[in-house]
């Protein structure tokens, strides 16, 4: 094998690439098979024969190369499918568990050879997995009744020899130090092992949650068991000793349980979801570059023992000695396994099989949904430039120079530049959009464990998780998100009794959806609680000075949003979870820092609405610009209503000498950019002018500006330092001519004009 690999690495790194492309298809299709089963459907011939197709080729190929263990582990696991396609065995979770056991093994093995380009030193432990297959063959023939087939390696025992041991100086069996260890494993490796860890503690977190509901479920169980028993085999792999142990003490309570030894009681699921938050802190310290240990991991496990009483519970079966040499027969039988006919087609495809199963993966690759990583500094890189791009298209179709020309040609080169850089940016958008549905998964722990604490009964329903946002916006989101539904749940839904006294079910009900609309995403929280207090609310805002007593007729729209001002609340008395009032002010502010808006409707006793309006991407926009003497201002062009001339007719005076228009029986209060900026003293009347009509939820305000220049795509930019902090601007942009354009920040201009 050395030999091979020093001549010619790539065919390795080839296998590689190809072998992980089709083990990740192989697991999905698993996984497919699993829902199948469990839902009592039948088992799809295409299936199986996809994932033989898988292992034999990895066989096949890793023959070729002179990778022994791989070569062996891959044969059994080729040879129980061809059972089960075959029809000599009915597919049952057991097999499903081992195959995908298997594939998690080869990715291993893979990892360890692209850092070695040599199998040799690999930790895990193959012939143990190896047996347990056999086992599994062995049993299903033996359950179907059927003659179990005499192996060609009992009939005439290979020749092949298994390598021996490297010794070192003193004659020992040279062993994987923790120092060798952790010289294998590369930055790469424990990024994605971060990653992994966190999707499978999602995966758990979800199903436990089920599970309370539904705790005679087997699948969810199966499913719990077989992601906890993943993370302690990869933490073990990377040698995460505080993981490993913490989840091998969870997975010996969860085989009890699905061995029927133990029941999943709600007091025992709220302790393994505490294991998870445990297992997470750890996940984070080493994606922080911390070491992974678990802080109080002594008295987590004595907890766990003490709670699951695994001491009482665990009562390992008495080995005899006829089951001990039983065992021991089985385990020497396993050793001599290895078959004539594989040794042949191991040694006979050097030769000639060598291209066929290079061809083979590469076509099995062209059916294979390509996926990959890509590093988050990477495709925001990518965004950047692809900013960079939009500025220099600006510049070059807005050439003066160019537009003198008048050719007709060059008109069609800018067009057609024009179009690539928008399917370029649309692309690069794209490739920066998160579906909504893992955050809006780690919010049914939030309200399971709320409703836990306040002993009220609450369902989550979601909708919309499909939904896609930027990943900048979803950072955005996740505080207030969370925020809105501790309220919902907190002061929002009532206790049991207290639903059944006013005619309500019992159970309380928080619908989190998403939606596109537009330009926006639509976040709603909606509940069938209280509602809100008009009369409370109002009482606390003057109590506070928020408002005076004139504008105690209000409309509702504006009482609701008093509820976002920093301090404000009406919560009788405060709790660990709420009541100081510091959490939906956080709300508006993040929302607004992504151009999003908040809205809230609420009818008192039948519950509460709350939508986030949050823009697809907060990266690049289509704006609206306009000229106020010399300085370039720019609008969002979804939150322009409409722009007109106005009459003297339509000039409304107030007291306190705010401007406002009457537009269709509506009042629209007029903010000069002139006097707010400083740009120009001279009074200008209202008729001289452009009023440009924005809208931002239900409020709206009118700038008035000399001249609107038109529309185009802008690229959103800090302010510069040197300009320092502007009154109502949230940042700026650089036009195709090198000026700078300001973008105005509707949110808190509208509060500086507000007309009641």
């Amino acid at each position: 094998m050395s030999t091979l690999l020093n001549d010619d690495k790539e065919i390795l790194v080839d296998f590689i690439n190809e072998s992980n492309e089709a083990l990740e298809k192989t697991e999905l299709v698993l996984l497919g098979l699993e829902e199948n089963l469990a839902a009592g459907g039948d088992v799809d011939e295409n299936d199986i024969n996809s994932i033989f197709r898988t292992f034999h080729s990895i066989k096949g190929s890793a023959g070729f190369i002179g990778l022994v263990s791989m070569n062996q582990l891959t044969h059994e696991a080729e040879t129980l499918l061809d059972n089960v396609r075959k029809g000599k065995t009915d597919l049952k979770k057991a097999h499903i568990d081992i195959f995908l056991e298997v594939s998690d093994t080869l990715m291993m093995m893979m990892n360890h050879l692209h850092e070695n380009f040599s199998e040799e030193g690999f930790p895990g432990d193959i012939d143990e997995l190896k047996e347990r297959i056999v086992r599994l063959i062995d049993d299903s023939t033996a359950d179907d009744g059927k003659t179990k087939p005499a192996k060609k390696s009992e009939k005439k025992k290979s020749k092949k020899t298994e390598p021996a041991p490297q010794k070192t100086g003193d004659g020992a069996d040279a062993k994987v130090t923790d120092a060798m260890l952790d010289a294998l494993i590369s930055p790469e490796m424990v990024k994605q092992f971060v990653v992994d860890a966190s999707e499978l503690l999602d995966g758990m977190e979800q199903d436990l949650l089920a599970l309370e509901k539904a705790p005679d479920n087997m699948e969810l169980i199966e499913s719990v068991f077989r992601n906890m028993h993943s993370l302690k085999g990869n933490a073990g792999f990377f040698n995460y000793g505080d993981i490993s142990q913490v989840c091998h003490r969870a997975e010996t309570f969860l085989d009890l349980v699905r061995s029927g030894k133990a029941l999943a009681e709600a007091n025992q699921i709220s302790l393994i979801l505490q294991v998870l938050d445990f297992l997470r802190s750890a996940i984070e310290n080493l994606d922080a570059g911390k070491p992974a240990v678990i802080s109080g991991k002594i008295g987590l496990l004595d907890l766990m023992s003490d709670v699951l009483s695994l001491e009482e519970e665990v009562s390992p079966s008495e080995e005899t000695p006829e089951k001990a040499s039983a065992e021991q027969e089985q385990k020497e039988t396993n050793k001599k396994s290895e078959s004539q006919e594989q040794k042949t087609e191991s040694v006979s495809s050097k030769k000639t099989e060598a291209k066929p199963q290079t061809n083979a993966a590469k076509k099995s690759r062209s059916s294979i949904s390509d996926v990959i990583r890509v590093d988050v500094e990477k495709l925001n890189k990518l965004m950047n430039l692809v900013g960079e791009i939009v500025i220099s298209e600006s510049m070059v179709s807005h050439n003066p120079d160019l537009r003198a020309l008048e050719m007709e040609s060059v008109e069609k080169s800018i067009s057609y530049l024009q179009k690539n850089v928008r399917e370029l940016q649309e692309l690069a958008t794209a490739m920066r959009m998160i579906p909504l549905s893992g955050l809006f998964g780690k919010m049914k722990r939030l309200i399971r464990d709320l409703a836990t604490k306040n002993n009220k009964k609450i369902d989550l329903i979601i909708n919309g998780g499909e939904t896609e946002v930027d990943r900048s916006v979803l950072e955005h989101i996740s505080d207030p998100l969370v925020h809105i539904l501790r309220n919902s749940a907190d002061h929002g839904i009532e206790a049991p009794a207290a639903r059944e006294e006013k005619g309500k079910p019992g159970t309380g009900r928080i619908e989190l959806s998403a939606k596109q609309v537009g330009g926006e995403i639509w976040i709603i929280v909606e509940d069938d609680g209280n509602g809100l207090n008009r009369e409370k609310i109002l009482k606390k805002a003057l109590e506070k000075g928020l408002i005076s007593e004139s504008e105690m007729d209000m409309a509702d729209e504006k009482v609701w949003n008093l509820i976002f001002q920093p301090g404000f609340s009406t919560a009788d008395k405060v709790s660990d979870i709420s009541g100081r009032g510091v959490g939906m002010d956080v709300v508006v502010r993040n929302v607004e820092k992504i151009r999003g808006r908040v809205e809230v409707d609420s009818t008192q006793g039948q519950g509460t609405r709350v939508n986030l309006r949050i823009p697809l991407t907060t990266a690049i926009v289509d704006g609206m610009l306009m000229r106020v003497e010399e300085t370039i201002y720019a609008i969002p062009t979804l939150d322009i209503k409409e722009s007109l001339q106005v009459g003297e007719q339509n000039v409304v005076d107030l007291m306190d000498g705010q401007e406002v228009i009457k537009i269709r029986e509506r009042l629209i209060p007029i903010l000069r950019l002139h006097e707010l900026h400083e740009l120009s003293f001279k009074a200008k009347p209202l008729s001289e002018g452009i009023v440009v009509v924005t809208e931002k939820g239900a409020q709206g305000i009118g700038f008035l500006v000399d001249e609107i220049l038109g529309q185009q795509q802008l690229v959103i930019k800090p302010l510069p330092e040197y300009l320092g902090n502007i009154k109502g601007v949230s940042g700026c942009a650089v036009l195709g001519n090198g000026e700078i354009c300001l973008i105005l920040d509707l949110s808190n201009l509208i509060k500086m004009v507000e007309v009641p």
